[in-house]
């Protein structure tokens, strides 16, 4: 709905009026009628109007100013009126008020005098990123109303309010490390990196959001993010890069950074996939007194050394409880040369003892084996179909293109695929194998393999952003918009993990905590509640850590009132 002017040649004159669009619920669309006559242009220019149409676009204005008026007053009125609320939030809004983040966020915001609270807009998105993941659009008008607290924010107020937080979001992780003893004391000598990245549905790159190595495969313009979590596999850290960086710096950086912030001076082991083992880090970490843990493609180690961890000699078996081999491993000592860059930018090269430690997953290889005959089988149909080279996609790993038949040497005028068996080979060969290399000399292989596995905890944080926590894809426009909404992920992600180790001990996982915040709504009465959650293990298990009557019928608004705020 809105206003125009239209203007009618008559008489020699101009005749102007007020129109209102709209559309037409029954005739499925838009219609126009005049709702205000301003006159011929000549008689109003007589009564000493100077200037007709700007008179006539100011009354427009004044009549668009008070239809927003009216539409935004329906909006409050909606918020609240809906019967039904959610409950499920209540361990979030505990863990946010025990932090007590709420006034350095206020103290942080206080220099751009905003006519709402900052520190609430956040508590808010952060507990509607988990009820009904959206647009900042859709959460403003589905997610808020749907709080036990209904919140009364616009969409203006929204979209400042993340781009003031996009801006200040490294202060706003600081603020919140900062207060993170209250309940979880960190232990920094082992933490966890890696990177994703994050796609937007648009064709042109921009200086931020530039095209790069997708982790989905797309060729959209991406931003990366480079997550770092503490001993106890809570997020502690995170930058926000364009897409085309490569990841391997930002774990440097943002180390370094943390460091610096939190004065953090012991000894730190970097962990990370095989994607950040590079010389430069390694130097990087040894130079600044840290160690690493890295993982190794057996792919792309020397002849040497994939001869040794393909030997089965040395290697022993771990078994699981009933007695059957889970893994085998082995490790050795050794010199190794590493090469890195230096300060201005040459070749160096550097000698390093490191402890190498090679494991073989014996599910991992059945597993591998079979994806390994799978891909070979679907490049040997998509040959017999005379399938284009753009449409092998993976299986194109085991496919050579070219004009020579490896069988026969014979030459046979065009190019052609052909299975690489050699290729096959080398895969089936180091299935199920991995290999780590660590400064950590002393640390017994076990430990060693023990402390990278737990690597997969990072992996899962980056599938509960994109997946439950729905970050993806993302529609905003502005940079530090685009930084408000990851750092309100963030804080989603930390606050849900320190809720799963901390407080539930283990007891859940993240996506039972998620999935109970979501299903945890009432039917809102004027005197009390109707408590709309189905009873589950779940349930009961969150019910007795918390103290709550979660798992009853009828709630009254005090009890609920003690939920939110003990």
């Amino acid at each position: 709905m809105g206003y125009f002017l239209k203007k009618t040649k008559r008489k020699n004159d101009v005749y102007l009026q007020i129109y209102e669009s709209h559309r037409d619920p029954v005739k499925k669309y838009a219609v126009h009628s005049s709702v205000e006559v301003i006159g011929y242009v000549k008689e109003l220019m007589a009564q000493g109007i100077k200037d007709p149409y700007q008179y006539a676009q100011e009354k427009i204005d004044d009549l668009t100013r008070e239809l927003r008026e009216v539409q935004k007053a329906k909006k409050i009125q909606k918020i609240g009126s809906t019967p039904i609320r959610n409950v499920g939030y209540f361990m979030l809004s505990q863990l946010y008020r025990q932090l007590g983040i709420s006034k350095y966020i206020d103290i942080l915001a206080s220099s751009r005098e905003f006519q709402f609270s900052i520190d609430q807009l956040l508590q808010s998105l952060i507990y509607a990123r988990f009820i009904n993941p959206c647009s900042k659009k859709r959460t403003v008008e589905e997610a808020f109303p749907l709080l036990y607290q209904p919140v009364q924010f616009s969409e203006d107020q929204v979209y400042d309010g993340i781009e003031f937080l996009g801006n200040e979001y490294e202060k706003v992780i600081e603020i919140l490390n900062h207060q993170m003893p209250v309940v979880h004391r960190r232990k920094t000598d082992t933490v966890y990196f890696d990177c994703t990245n994050f796609y937007f549905e648009i064709d042109r790159e921009d200086e931020w959001r530039r095209k790069g190595p997708s982790k989905e495969n797309r060729h959209d313009p991406i931003i990366g993010m480079g997550l770092l979590l503490d001993s106890a596999q809570i997020p502690m850290g995170m930058k926000i890069y364009p897409g085309n960086q490569s990841e391997k710096p930002i774990m440097r950086t943002v180390i370094k950074e943390l460091k610096v912030r939190h004065n953090i001076t012991g000894r730190t082991v970097h962990v990370a996939d095989k994607g950040l083992n590079c010389g430069d880090n390694i130097i990087e970490a040894v130079r600044d007194g840290d160690g690493y843990i890295f993982s190794r493609s057996p792919k792309t180690i020397s002849e040497t050394e994939l001869d040794w961890v393909l030997n089965p000699d040395g290697y022993t078996d771990v078994v699981d409880a009933a007695g059957l081999p889970v893994y085998k491993i082995k490790s050795k000592i050794d010199l190794v040369d590493v090469t890195y860059t230096d300060v201005n930018g040459k070749k160096k090269h550097q000698s390093l003892k490191q402890k190498w430690v090679a494991t073989m997953n014996y599910s991992l290889q059945r597993k591998q084996l079979l994806e390994i005959d799978k891909l070979v089988n679907n490049a040997a149909n998509l040959n017999m179909s005379k399938a284009k080279r753009s449409e092998y996609g993976d299986a194109a790993t085991y496919v050579k293109f070219c004009a020579v038949d490896p069988t026969t040497g014979e030459t046979t005028g065009d190019v052609r695929p052909y299975i690489d068996r050699d290729a096959v080979d080398r895969a089936k060969k180091v299935a199920g194998y991995n290999l780590i290399s660590s400064s950590e000399l002393e640390m017994d292989p076990q430990e060693i393999y023990s402390v990278y596995h737990n690597l997969w905890r990072i992996e899962e944080s980056f599938r509960i952003l994109k997946s439950q926590l729905a970050t993806r894809p993302i529609y905003l426009q502005k940079e530090n918009t685009i930084k408000g909404h990851l750092l309100v992920c963030y804080m989603a992600v930390t606050m849900l993990r320190l809720i799963q180790f901390k407080k539930l001990n283990g007891a859940l996982n993240a996506g039972e905590i998620v999935d109970f915040i979501k299903q945890f709504n009432v039917y809102y009465g004027a005197k009390e509640c109707i408590n709309l959650l189905t009873n589950s293990a779940a349930v009961q298990t969150i019910a007795k850590t918390y103290k709550a009557p979660i798992d009853n019928y009828y709630l009254s608004h005090l009890q609920i009132e003690r939920m939110m705020h003990p």
